[in-house]
């Protein structure tokens, strides 16, 4: 099995479809202080830049948003591995995360851990890229952690009320 390709080069700032044969999944995570849970979001896209696949689900409270996007991020690579995914681009809006992403350095933080797990996970994948995006270009994966459910949902068809979402990704 040939090793996955960690990318340390600078991402993109703008939403952009990923290369033939790569799907790319952004993540996003939400903190709901009033229920003391959190709200996780990722969509699959593909080289057309149409979903292929989004997921949507509630946990309980994590106190550090930064703990909050590496769950994010994980449930991104999970998802690609359920699917068999070989080939995968995995895209938020932190910035802190997204530089001990892509470091080589081990992370003794508090979020070092999960970051581990997601390192050890992308090397399973014959491309997996970690990339950055500005915040306005990951409205549909922060609005499908904003509008979470208890037990989650998931599906291929995106939802008809976020569908606008979807284009409105690409014109940032």
């Amino acid at each position: 099995m040939t090793p996955a390709i960690l990318t340390p080069t600078p991402s993109p700032i703008l939403w952009s479809p990923p290369g033939e044969g790569v799907i790319k999944l952004n993540y996003d995570g939400a903190m709901f202080l009033s229920s003391l849970d959190i709200g996780i979001g990722v969509i699959a896209r593909g080289s057309d830049g149409a979903c292929v696949w989004w997921k949507s689900f509630r946990k309980r409270w994590l106190p550090e948003p930064e703990m909050v996007e590496a769950v994010a991020a994980r449930e991104a690579v999970f998802l690609a591995r359920r699917f068999g995914w070989r080939k995968i681009a995995i895209e938020g809006d932190c910035a802190n995360l997204h530089r001990k992403l892509i470091s080589h350095q081990p992370d003794c933080s508090t979020i070092g851990a999960v970051i581990r797990d997601i390192k050890c996970l992308a090397a399973d994948f014959d491309l997996c890229s970690f990339l950055l995006v500005r915040r306005i270009a990951n409205k549909t994966a922060h609005c499908l952690a904003r509008t979470s459910a208890g037990s989650g949902l998931e599906g291929s068809c995106f939802p008809p009320m976020l569908a606008n979402l979807l284009i409105s990704d690409s014109e940032y």
